[in-house]
């Protein structure tokens, strides 16, 4: 693999990255209080009692904001963890992981707004939220080399 779309390191960050605790999630932007998280059904989905994709109220929003709370250098990164079962990626790394086989029968999208709490975007690229509610491990290349008798 020539491309590395993942960064885990506790210690420190990559520039661009967004710290989870100076970032708000939420399905629109306020002016008056953009650290404010209005009540949202959609996170009361449980995919382990509820058929996927949900309906209603229950739905994923099709547009979504990451508010940044803190001053910080332009937003630039790949894979954000934000949540149980919701993922921020750059379109690019949406596109690979579509080519390499997740349709979107496995999850639900949205565009992805990353905004200063002026609303000013902080991104130049395209992101998305992705809420997971199918999971096939059938996806993923585990090469026999690799493999340990247990």
């Amino acid at each position: 693999m020539d491309e590395l779309f993942i960064w885990f390191n506790r210690t420190q960050l990559p520039a661009g990255y967004p710290v989870k605790d100076d970032a708000v999630f939420k399905p629109s932007f306020e002016a008056k209080n953009p650290k404010a998280v209005p009540e949202q059904k959609w996170t009361m989905f449980n995919h382990h009692k509820m058929s996927f994709p949900p309906t209603d109220a229950y739905q994923f929003p099709k547009e979504m904001y990451l508010v940044i709370t803190k001053k910080t250098a332009p937003i630039q990164f790949d894979y954000f963890d934000c949540r149980q079962y919701v993922k921020l990626v750059s379109g690019r790394f949406l596109k690979f992981i579509q080519e390499k086989g997740l349709t979107e029968e496995y999850y639900e999208k949205a565009v992805l707004h990353i905004a200063d709490a002026k609303g000013s975007s902080l991104a130049g690229d395209e992101y998305y939220a992705i809420r997971f509610g199918k999971f096939d491990d059938k996806l993923f290349e585990f090469p026999a080399e690799g493999r340990k008798r247990g």
